[in-house]
């Protein structure tokens, strides 16, 4: 949840920041907040908004992932206004998408492959 959320204030950019909570969240195949404890919702608050902190990031294996991670980075900052449009990170996103078109193709069909190598083994 975006850090100005807990103050009442909700904008694109609070969208932007969850994009970039579920975006990471898609990278790591992990939770933001692995291994916290909150005994209270106040604890949590406090965490994000007074002590800014910032869920688990993802660790990148490649270069694709290492740009990906900065789409990610740029989507959690704390201050909403420096966070990047939509229309920004769609751009960044193609741009990864036309250098890397092959290794996208490659792990999502070793993806395919995998899951349906698993489901003939049931």
């Amino acid at each position: 949840m975006a850090p100005e959320v807990f103050d009442g204030v909700f904008s694109y950019s609070t969208d932007v920041f969850a994009y970039g909570i579920i975006m990471n969240e898609l990278l790591s195949g992990g939770e933001p907040y692995k291994g916290e404890q909150f005994y209270i919702e106040r604890q949590f608050i406090d965490l994000i908004c007074a002590h800014h902190k910032r869920p688990i990031l993802f660790i990148p294996k490649n270069d694709m992932e290492l740009k990906l991670l900065t789409i990610v980075k740029t989507c959690l900052v704390t201050i909403a206004e420096q966070r990047p449009s939509f229309d920004s990170i769609a751009r960044d996103l193609d741009s990864i998408v036309s250098v890397y078109a092959k290794q996208i193709y490659d792990m999502s069909s070793n993806l395919w492959r995998s899951k349906l190598l698993f489901l003939s083994l049931k």
